[in-house]
């Protein structure tokens, strides 16, 4: 037998070793902890300001008390011969098992928004104490009107 062979044996061993023993501290349930008490919801319609220059979403999250989460609100609309969007992220949110109602300012990339239909997407990271994650994502048509 050759050293190579008893060395990757080796490696492998405490790979499998270390694995089993973060296993054993984790939790059973934690990665549910947040998702039976979370979620995401971006309103049915939004309204715009300064021409266009910028879009409000209404945006609603629950999640657990102790538990933080950000934000990402992104908004598409076929607006003359192309498409504008805009993204705009919200960080450091502290949850209190409550709904949270955020109204998220959205600039557009190229073009103004306009009135009429456009497409929301809101992307939720909520993260229980102990750092275990998981991701909502809410999304649909939307009116924006003046």
């Amino acid at each position: 037998m050759n050293l190579t062979g008893i060395r990757g044996r080796l490696v492998a061993g405490a790979v499998l070793a270390a694995s089993a023993s973060l296993a054993l501290t984790l939790p059973a349930g934690a990665a549910s902890a947040a998702e039976s008490t979370s979620t995401v919801t971006v309103a049915d319609t939004g309204t715009l300001d300064a021409k266009g220059a910028v879009a409000y979403v209404p945006v609603s999250l629950t999640c657990g008390a102790g538990y933080s989460a950000s934000l990402e609100v992104s908004l598409t609309q076929n607006v003359g011969s192309g498409i504008t969007t805009g993204t705009t992220p919200v960080y450091r949110i502290t949850c209190d098992g409550t709904a949270q109602q955020f109204v998220v300012p959205i600039t557009p990339d190229v073009r103004a928004f306009k009135n009429g239909v456009a497409y929301a997407s809101a992307k939720a990271s909520i993260c229980d104490p102990m750092f275990m994650c998981e991701t909502l994502v809410d999304e649909g048509a939307i009116q924006l009107t003046k």
